[in-house]
Order: C-alpha cells, then sequence, then structure tokens
C-alpha cells in the first residue's frame, strides 16, 4: 500500500468534513492507500501539521476540507524546508473553489480516484507579503464579504456567502487604490479588487473566468465605485462569468503588482481575512510552485 498524509479540518463545510472521515478512509484504502491521520484542531493549525508532514519527508499529501484548509496546507508546505510532496484535494467543505480551478469532480469519493486515475500538475501560487496563496486574494467588497462568512461557517453549502454579500452593501466605504502592475499604473476608487490565480470564489462567484492556474501570471481584476443598487444588479453577471459586461471592469495579467491603500483595509486570502489594518500589498507569483493530482 502507498501511504498518503492527510490532513482533515474536522470544522470545514460547517463540521461535515469530520463525518466524512471513516468513509475516506475506507475508499482509500480501497484504491490501495494506506491514510495517515492528521487533524486539525483550531485556526491555523493546519500550516504547523503541514510543515511537519513535508519536514518529515512525505511524498503524498491530501487536504481533506474546504478552501481555507487548503489555504493553510499550502502555506505550511512553501514555508517549510524540505522536498515537497506531491499534492491532492479531497473537497469537503463549503466553496471548494480551488478544486474547480483544478479540474476535480465535485463529489469527494470521485477526487479520491484521481489519486489513481488523474494526472499531476504543477500549478502557480500566489504571494501577499510573506503569505501564500492558491486561489483568490481580494480587498474592498470581496474582503468584506470574505469577513463576514467567516462568521456564519455554520450556514450550508455557499448560502453563507450570499448571506454575506446582502449584509456588506451596509458597508459603504470604497477604498482608494493605487497600484503598479506590469502593465502600468492606476490610482482610483474601487468596489472591489481581487488578485486572481484561480476563476472562482464564494462558491458560485466566477470573478476572474480566464485565469489560469498554469499560465505564470495572475489576474488583477478591477471594478469602479458602484452603487448598491448597481453592486445587486451585477451579481448574476459575476455568477455566469459574463464580468466583462460589468461597467468598468478592468482586468490585467500580471507577475508583480504594489498596491497602497489611502487607508486600512481588510484583505482576505482564500477567504481568509489575512489583513484588518492594511495599507501596503506586495504581490507575486510563484510559477508551478506545487504539484496537484487533477
Amino acid at each position: 500500500m502507498s501511504l498518503v498524509d492527510i490532513i482533515l479540518n474536522p470544522a470545514a463545510g460547517g463540521g461535515r468534513a469530520g463525518k466524512f472521515r471513516d468513509s475516506i478512509d475506507t475508499h482509500l484504502r480501497s484504491l490501495d492507500f494506506e491514510p495517515r491521520w492528521h487533524l486539525t484542531e483550531s485556526p491555523g493549525h493546519g500550516i504547523e501539521l503541514a510543515r511537519e508532514v513535508v519536514e518529515s519527508g512525505s511524498r503524498l499529501l491530501a487536504t481533506a476540507g474546504g478552501d481555507g484548509t487548503l489555504f493553510e496546507v499550502i502555506n505550511g508546505c512553501l514555508q517549510s524546508e524540505g522536498p515537497l510532496p506531491d499534492l491532492a484535494l479531497i473537497p469537503v467543505g463549503r466553496g471548494n473553489d480551488f478544486a474547480k480551478s483544478l479540474g476535480l469532480p465535485r463529489e469527494w469519493a470521485d477526487a479520491c480516484d484521481r489519486l489513481m486515475l488523474g494526472t499531476k500538475r504543477r500549478v502557480d501560487m500566489g504571494q501577499c507579503n510573506d503569505i501564500f496563496f492558491a486561489n483568490t486574494l481580494g480587498i474592498g467588497l470581496d474582503a468584506d464579504i470574505a469577513d463576514i462568512a467567516s462568521r456564519r461557517r455554520w450556514l450550508p453549502g455557499d448560502t453563507a456567502y450570499v448571506a454575506a454579500l446582502a449584509q456588506s452593501l451596509l458597508r459603504k466605504r470604497r477604498p482608494r487604490v493605487s497600484v503598479r502592475h506590469d502593465g502600468g499604473n492606476l490610482e482610483q476608487e474601487v468596489t472591489l479588487m481581487v488578485i486572481a490565480n484561480g476563476c472562482y470564489e464564494g462558491g458560485r462567484f466566477n470573478l476572474a473566468p480566464h485565469a489560469n492556474i498554469e499560465d505564470g501570471q495572475l489576474d488583477l481584476i478591477i471594478t469602479p465605485s458602484l452603487s448598491r443598487r448597481q453592486i445587486m444588479a451585477l451579481a448574476p453577471l459575476v455568477t455566469e462569468g459574463r464580468v466583462e459586461e460589468i461597467e468598468g471592469y478592468q482586468r490585467f495579467l500580471t507577475r508583480r503588482a504594489s498596491i497602497h491603500l489611502d487607508a486600512p483595509c481588510r484583505v482576505h486570502a482564500d477567504g481568509e481575512v489575512i489583513y484588518r489594518q492594511a495599507r501596503r500589498l506586495e504581490i507575486g507569483v510563484l510559477p508551478g510552485a506545487l504539484t496537484f493530482f487533477s
């Protein structure tokens, strides 16, 4: 049997991830894998566990959880010393956004089967200051939604994100950003700014439909300052991936970006709020940083 280390967040998916442990164990054993389980016990614990697993010499590391669990695992991996293992993703979280960009099946058992039937891909990761992200980093409305949704983890599926969108409309401030990127400079007030490696976030929002996790670049997405009514009107465009129809929508491909905010702002990475008082961000891409089964 082949050994696979699995970092499981029992709280992912509103607590449903932990209920799948025995079923995942049985299924992997039927595929001739020997699971070695590592359970997270608190926020940030996944970083520590991933670092320990990598430095123990693991050759295959799976994440069982959602995007927040994956965020911790990739940070632990990229902060560690030693050869990096191949990675697998078992999507039992809430949004499972990065799994979509990897092209993984929605069902966890089918995703497990990719360890036998899938292919390995070297995919890019993003970096913000000293923090790594797999999927997206967001400022403005995007970060407000992530902040509010993080307090509604008990809601099923992507319901928390939809509820958070409605509540975030009560926050009136629109940050003013100054951005230097590979294609030039810009300064403007924004409703949201997203730096995307993957296409999706919040379960159903397709803000960067052309993003490619293997192109060595990040998509810089900007929408101008919009009213509450305009934001509600653009929701269907975002869920359907028709973001180019949003008035004032801008997209730039870049390998690096330097962002200055006119006042302290929240920032999220992969749905996790990483800053509440950010003023300056240095963004970069790590081409082909990690190898995933897909």
